[in-house]
């Protein structure tokens, strides 16, 4: 079809008048109306949005469309946040960081970098991470956290290489009964990644990981 804008916006309108807050958001970036967008979004954030308290935020930010206010921005931030958007943890962080209309809290900073973290792990995505967040995100992601685990075994993604860190989080996934706990594990013996080079214990630790259902483990010597 050929490029239209207004019936874009108007589709992005309709969408969002039956409750999609990705419409919300897309109309948000399309319409001229600048008080429109902040209020579409507004109580889309409302709705449990993501992108829309992205957006709202933003706004509230800036003061585009409504009165500007770091307080306001913050809210709809952690808002979005709880939602799962990795910016908004970011902007949430960023504005406690930063202090001025908001005290300066680094505890509550920490806490949306950490959210940030959580939130791109199912991407595979561990830039914002933080080594010592490590046993949290086990806590709440077994696969994130033994992928988390090799890129802290290789220093990739911008990460510091700490091999020792990587074997602690794959152990707690083993432990825990997640398989490629147990393959990182294995790896690590195999490669003396953040411990002393062993073939027998990787195999050991390649048994514990077929007996836990990776049937590619099955296939390495035990």
């Amino acid at each position: 079809v050929a490029r239209d804008p207004d019936r874009a916006r108007s589709l992005y309108e309709k969408g969002c008048a039956m409750g999609d807050g990705a419409s919300c958001a897309d109309y948000a970036r399309s319409t001229p109306n600048a008080a429109k967008a902040f209020e579409v979004t507004d109580k889309a954030c409302e709705a449990k949005s993501a992108e829309s308290c992205e957006m709202a935020a933003r706004l509230a930010l800036s003061g585009s469309g409504t009165a500007k206010s770091v307080l306001r921005a913050a809210d709809l931030a952690e808002h979005g946040c709880a939602a799962g958007s990795v910016a908004s943890c970011e902007l949430a962080a960023r504005l406690h960081e930063s202090g001025g209309d908001l005290p300066r809290d680094e505890k509550k900073a920490t806490g949306f970098h950490m959210a940030a973290c959580f939130a791109s792990a199912p991407k595979l995505d561990f830039s914002r991470c933080k080594a010592e967040w490590g046993p949290e995100l086990c806590a709440k992601n077994k696969e994130g956290c033994t992928q988390f685990a090799y890129k802290l075994a290789q220093g990739k993604q911008g990460l510091k290489k700490d091999p020792a860190q990587a074997v602690r989080l794959w152990a707690l996934a083993c432990d825990a009964g997640h398989p490629n706990g147990c393959w990182g594990l294995a790896d690590a013996h195999a490669n003396g990644w953040g411990v002393p080079k062993s073939l027998v214990k990787a195999r050991t630790f390649w048994a514990k990981a077929c007996k836990a259902g990776e049937q590619k483990a099955c296939g390495k010597p035990q």
